[in-house]
């Protein structure tokens, strides 16, 4: 960056057009600064000294093995950050291309890696191999999983292992949803309601068996007898209540009437 007309700037001007530039330039600050003067000439000698670096660090080639080793350094120095209680791998780094240079790093869930690392990882590179005058790119790529859609690798008792634990686990299903059932047929008997079966998913509803339907029958006959023997009941004690009335009612009979005479000369 080449500030002109430095030499025509009062003292306060020039600690106010410094300030500017680290204020709003800031996302350049990889770029080496001269204040020149174009009429004098001032400054102008070593502009193009760091224009050759500029060049020299972007068209560097840097080894994969050497990136590596710095990369490991990096994260030895500070880790990356834990992303729902796992640690971010970063495993290795080669050059992916030049002008400007561009790093490529490999690794576990890198696409969640925090911006501020990336920038972290930015000037440990910047600082480690001098690329001043030019930027860095990073790219980072998430290995993929190299037994995704390949065939079973377990071995055969690894494999009957794991069959017999989902049979297991079906049987454990299809038992506990009987008992839920039974339960619920059995609650429903008791209180006079159609049972609510379990129902799978994707299955209809299954059918009222002939005794829970004989079950059903009786406990409805029942209920509908006990109301009308109720209602009965006061007419029977109503006839019993007459009875009694109409015996009170009769003549009382005479002291030895109706018996017959025994010996003497009346029975004769």
């Amino acid at each position: 960056i080449a500030i002109n007309k430095w030499d025509n700037l009062t003292d306060y001007a020039r600690a106010e057009v410094k300030r500017q530039i680290d204020l709003r330039l800031d996302f350049i600050n990889y770029a080496e600064m001269h204040f020149i003067s174009a009429l004098h000439g001032t400054g102008v000698g070593h502009l193009f000294e760091s224009v050759d670096k500029a060049y020299l660090a972007a068209m560097r080639d840097i080894s994969t093995n050497v990136l590596t080793r710095s990369l490991e350094a990096a994260v030895f120095a500070h880790q990356p950050p834990l992303i729902h209680g796992r640690r971010i791998k970063l495993r290795y780094a080669h050059q992916g291309g030049s002008n400007p240079p561009i790093i490529v790093i490999h690794g576990k869930q890198t696409d969640r890696l925090p911006g501020n690392y990336s920038r972290y990882l930015e000037g440990w590179f910047r600082k480690e191999f001098q690329l001043m005058g030019t930027p860095i790119r990073l790219e980072f790529r998430t290995d993929s999983n190299p037994y995704e859609g390949k065939y079973d690798i377990r071995t055969p008792l690894q494999r009957f292992k794991a069959k017999k634990e989902e049979r297991q686990i079906a049987g454990m299903k299809r038992k506990s949803a009987a008992n839920a059932e039974r339960r619920a047929r059995d609650e429903a008997a008791s209180s006079n309601t159609p049972p609510a079966t379990a129902v799978k998913a994707g299955k209809p509803a299954a059918k009222t068996t002939k005794t829970t339907a004989r079950n059903l029958a009786k406990g409805a006959a029942k209920n509908t007898a006990r109301p009308a023997a109720k209602a009965a009941a006061p007419k029977t004690v109503a006839k019993a209540n007459s009875r009694k009335s109409a015996l009170s009612a009769r003549p009382a009979a005479k002291p030895g009437a109706g018996r017959k005479p025994t010996g003497g000369r009346g029975g004769r």
